[in-house]
């Protein structure tokens, strides 16, 4: 027994030293002009997306702006913002749950054609969450058609108890063939009813970027198709012994088609399909025990790295995978004073990554294999919380939402 502590305690102290070794500490930067910033007036923003392929911007609001919890902006040819006031978009939520604010967890563009995904939730109490029948007709995802000169609803759907609600965290995300749409905060398999246990599932897309209804047979409704059965497909297998919490999905890396990345309460997470015995692989990015569920992640568009930002401290991690799997140590990045509120994003022509802090959006150089390097510059922006960023690589711009443009 004796020796066993010993040689646990060598383990310990061996990972302590490893983990030293690997973190960069860069000093407070000061304000500096960032080139193509795209200043936004969107209040209460928490996150964005950009679409190259059709010229949109899209800002999700915590709280209701305008009336609505999305604000859609048109892109002139030079990714600037076209004249005119944005579209808003006010996300449907059951009349019953009114006095309950509904807001976007997280935003996509499909990479082809013109649909914007929405991905929503409810601030219902907890003691609310698993007896309040209005539940059962809240729809977690909304699909917009931007073809026309407005935007269209297409489907609300994602409804019922095998989706968590009142959640702070979530992505949705499309993957590279554009078949598979990924979602967030999906009860377990197996759990009980309302179980705090949760993992991510995928809906099958058709040639129209539609989900597959599980009735593939039936005749499908006219658009907008509401509160349908999907055929959604769960990232563990039923009665797994690996139990994650919620929220889940707190960015989701799709590798493969058996292969995801997705980030979890303790750092990131493998999937993979293929493997039965072996499914899931994870991995603490770093070494604070209570930051739990802080982890927000994000990958490199064309190196096999992940990075991942832990909200409301100051630490950036970055980890190589294999197809999927990561490998050898996390390298880490303190920033002196800052506390990260937003995902890392990845600026691929600059060869920098960008993370949201309070009042500042910090810009750190990667080097060639997509690593940190020690130094960083940083611009500021009139918000408190600077959450929701996006980077449009056709036109190298870096849109950043805050309060009101200077």
């Amino acid at each position: 027994m004796k020796s066993h502590g010993i040689a646990l305690l060598g383990l310990l102290l061996a990972a302590t030293a490893a983990y030293s070794q690997t973190e960069i500490k860069l000093p407070l930067v000061s304000d500096a002009a960032i080139q193509r910033l795209v200043r936004v007036t969107a209040p209460s923003a928490c996150c964005a997306a950009v679409s190259d392929a059709h010229g949109w911007l899209a800002i999700g609001h915590q709280t209701s702006y305008n009336d609505a919890q999305v604000s859609l902006f048109r892109l002139d040819r030079d990714g600037t913002l076209a004249a005119g006031e944005p579209i808003p978009l006010k996300l449907a939520s059951p009349t019953a749950l009114a006095s309950f604010p509904n807001y976007p967890l997280s935003l996509a563009f499909h990479p082809k054609l013109p649909l914007l995904y929405v991905w929503q939730d409810v601030a219902l109490p907890k003691r609310l969450q698993e007896d309040e029948p209005a539940l059962q007709e809240f729809d977690h995802l909304h699909i917009y058609s931007l073809a026309g000169p407005e935007p269209v609803l297409v489907q609300s759907q994602a409804r019922g108890s095998v989706f968590a609600d009142g959640m702070s965290a979530g992505t949705i995300a499309v993957d590279a063939d554009s078949e598979r749409l990924y979602l967030p905060n999906v009860r377990q398999p197996g759990a009980k009813p309302h179980s705090m246990y949760g993992t991510c599932a995928y809906l099958e897309l058709d040639g129209d970027g539609l989900p597959l209804p599980a009735d593939r047979g039936a005749k499908v409704a006219p658009p907008p198709r509401v509160g349908a059965s999907l055929e959604l497909h769960c990232l563990n297998p039923k009665n797994s012994p690996v139990n994650l919490g919620l929220p889940q999905g707190m960015g989701i890396v799709p590798v493969s088609k058996d292969m995801a990345i997705l980030g979890i309460g303790s750092g990131a997470m493998t999937w993979d399909a293929a493997n039965r015995r072996g499914w899931s692989d994870a991995v603490m990015l770093h070494p604070l025990w209570r930051g739990g569920f802080h982890d927000r992640i994000a990958a490199h568009p064309t190196l096999p790295v992940v990075y991942s930002t832990l909200m409301n401290r100051n630490l950036l991690c970055a980890m190589q995978h294999a197809d999927g799997y990561l490998t050898l140590m996390p390298r880490r990045v303190a920033v002196e004073g800052a506390a990260f509120k937003s995902y890392p994003l990845v600026l691929k022509s600059r060869n920098e990554l960008a993370v949201g802090g309070a009042k500042l959006l910090y810009l750190i150089s990667l080097d060639e294999q997509g690593f940190p390097q020690p130094t960083a510059k940083a611009a500021k922006i009139n918000s408190r919380s600077v959450a929701a960023i996006a980077y449009s690589e056709k036109f190298d711009c870096l849109y950043v939402a805050e309060e009101r443009t200077k």
